[in-house]
């Protein structure tokens, strides 16, 4: 994630291997529980996001 969008997995990324390209030197890997952390961010996210729409 950046301050501006919410950045998807690579395309060589797995259901239990995740990476991301955020514009630094190195790519971020998620596995695990990183993973289940990350989409649990992103739909609380998004439910805020659609609240402040109201």
């Amino acid at each position: 994630m950046t301050s501006q969008r919410i950045v998807p997995p690579l395309p060589q990324s797995t259901e239990d291997f995740q990476l991301f390209d955020v514009g630094t030197k190195e790519t971020i890997e998620l596995t695990g529980q990183s993973i289940v952390q990350r989409d649990a961010l992103i739909q609380e996210i998004r439910h805020r996001a659609a609240q402040l729409r109201l």
